[in-house]
C-alpha cells in the first residue's frame, strides 16, 4: 500500500489544501475522525501535534476496508489512534461506533448554532471549525458518512459545530469532474 497527502511543509506556508486543521491556541483535546481517504492528513495532524502540542490528548479513529488495510501511525503519547476494520460492513459504521464509544467532548442540552442539512449530491460538506472550550474535532471522508457522523455530534450530542471541522472529500458512486 502507498501513502500519499497533501504536504504539511508546503511553500505557500498556508495550510495544505484538503487538510484545514486549524485548532485553537488553547485547543487540550482532539478527535480525529476519517475514513481511509482522510489518512495522509490525520498522519500529518497527528505528527504536527506531536511537535506543536505536548500534552494533548484525544483520539484519532480511523475506518479502514479490512485489518489488513491497518499501518503503523505515530501519534503524541496522549492521543490514542484506533482503528476501524469496516470487514463488509457499510461505509462508515466501524467509525460511527467507535466515535460513540470514545465521545467525550463537552456537549450542551441543544446545538449552539442552527444545522442545516446538507444534499451532498449536490452541495459540497465543507465547514472549517473554530474550535472551543479547548476541544477542537475534525472529521473527513466519503461526503455522506461525514454528514452521518455531523448529525450525530451536532444534534445528538449537542457539540457546537464550530468546534469541528467537517470535509466530505468525496462521494460514494460519483466521479468528479
Amino acid at each position: 500500500m502507498t501513502l500519499l497527502g497533501p504536504n504539511a511543509r508546503n511553500e505557500s506556508g498556508g495550510t495544505p489544501p484538503g487538510i484545514e486543521w486549524r485548532p485553537p491556541a488553547d485547543t487540550r483535546r482532539v478527535l480525529l475522525a476519517g475514513d481511509e481517504t482522510a489518512l495522509p492528513a490525520v498522519a500529518s495532524v497527528l505528527e504536527s501535534l506531536a511537535a506543536t502540542r505536548p500534552g494533548v490528548t484525544g483520539h484519532a479513529l480511523v475506518e479502514v476496508a479490512g485489518a489488513a488495510d491497518v499501518l503503523p501511525l505515530a501519534a503524541p503519547s496522549g492521543v490514542r489512534v484506533v482503528w476501524c476494520p469496516r470487514d463488509g460492513r457499510p461505509r462508515g459504521a466501524a467509525l460511527a461506533a467507535a466515535l460513540h464509544e470514545v465521545l467525550d467532548a463537552p456537549t450542551a442540552a441543544r446545538p449552539s448554532t442552527p444545522l442545516a442539512d446538507v444534499d451532498v449530491d449536490h452541495e459540497v460538506l465543507w465547514e472549517t471549525g473554530e474550535g472551543a472550550q479547548g476541544w477542537y474535532g475534525w472529521l473527513a471522508g466519503e461526503a455522506a458518512m461525514v454528514r452521518g457522523l455531523r448529525r450525530h455530534l451536532v444534534q445528538e450530542r449537542g457539540v457546537d459545530r464550530r468546534s469541528v471541522t467537517f470535509m466530505g472529500y468525496w462521494r460514494e458512486g460519483r466521479a468528479e469532474g
